[in-house]
């Protein structure tokens, strides 16, 4: 170890090493910023395009996460609805979060990431190709919404194994809802704010067996 010749203290970082440092602290700042400046959506196009280049590091490190429902004008919330098929041919129907099912908070708030991370990922699921990309770039695309789809079927998978699992079911379809937010004149003029109105499906994610893998 270097040491410094009038003090016999060790020297510290170099130049060089330092100004390698602050480059890496300063490209991780900006990878941590684009998450939330990016989605969920609207976003503008700038935002998108650091968000793309950072992608692979932000999904690497689980810093994909947007945090604007945090801001003065949050967006609505997704939640999953379920449908499960009994042994004795009742249906089972649900959908998390539920305040009234899931609490203290922080149970109810585990759930609403994982609604959210599933609608994060089918957000970002496109059928087709944009077009006026070159033929390295739809080849990438095309591998990243392969990645995309085969992330939201796990997931998907992972919570329908789970519900089955606890309530003893046969059969269940999954579906993504969105949860819209009021206007503050509706809310004054009496209309609560877990309406049956507010809540819509918008996809059906898929319909699982107890016994798939």
């Amino acid at each position: 170890m270097k040491r410094n010749s009038k003090t016999n203290q060790p020297a510290g970082w170099s130049i060089t090493r330092r100004r390698l440092a602050s480059a890496l602290l300063a490209l991780h700042v900006v990878a941590i910023f684009s998450a939330p400046w990016s989605f969920p959506p609207p976003a503008s196009a700038l935002s998108n395009v650091v968000a793309g280049v950072f992608r692979p590091y932000l999904i690497a490190s689980f810093l994909d996460h947007g945090y604007r429902f945090f801001a003065p004008n949050p967006g609505p919330s997704h939640l999953i609805r379920y449908e499960i098929d009994m042994p004795d041919g009742a249906v089972v129907q649900g959908r998390f979060p539920d305040r009234n099912q899931h609490w203290p908070r922080l149970l109810y708030h585990r759930h609403f990431m994982l609604s959210e991370t599933v609608y994060g990922i089918h957000n970002e699921i496109l059928d087709e190709v944009p077009e006026g990309l070159p033929p390295d770039r739809a080849e990438q695309f095309q591998r990243m919404q392969t990645f995309y789809r085969q992330r939201a079927e796990l997931a998907q998978r992972g919570i329908a194994r789970a519900l089955l699992n606890e309530t003893g079911g046969q059969r269940i379809r999954l579906y993504l809802q969105i949860h819209e937010i009021p206007f503050p004149e509706e809310v004054q003029g009496g209309l609560p704010l877990n309406a049956p109105g507010l809540y819509q499906d918008i996809r059906m994610l898929g319909e699982y067996e107890g016994d798939d893998g």
